[in-house]
């Protein structure tokens, strides 16, 4: 390993997307059990957010939730929020193509689609959760 690169975490099973704020690294595990996880900047054990999420995607961290996306079949793509500090998942939107990436500001959340079967073959989303 480089002299600056520090594990964070390790035995992850398949993560995916990763975002970051100030104290956690956030990470989505899309082929195991569809968790998303938290672990300190610093190293440590990992803290499961959510779990049972069918293929956890994209994710995104504001100062007071972790967002992302679900990835499955056709339509019932999901954006996702749950609070840093853990709690009950909420579904923002539901019925999505593909939600692949995401983002968030102070005040929306952003996302993209892709549908090959339409002629509008893509979109970029914004809701304003707050």
């Amino acid at each position: 390993m480089h002299d600056r690169v520090a594990r964070a975490a390790s035995n992850q099973e398949s993560p995916y997307g990763i975002a970051a704020d100030a104290s956690n690294v956030y990470s989505t595990h899309n082929l195991a059990d569809g968790t998303v996880m938290k672990v300190p900047i610093a190293g440590g054990v990992a803290t499961p957010l959510a779990s049972g999420q069918e293929l956890p995607w994209a994710i995104a961290v504001d100062a007071t939730s972790v967002y992302w996306t679900t990835c499955s079949t056709d339509s019932s793509g999901t954006v996702m929020e749950v609070p840093i500090a853990g709690g009950t998942p909420t579904k923002l939107a539901s019925n999505q193509y593909f939600p692949r990436g995401i983002a968030v500001d102070a005040t929306s959340v952003y996302w993209a689609t892709f549908n090959s079967s339409t002629s509008d073959r893509g979109m970029v989303l914004k809701l304003t959760p707050r």
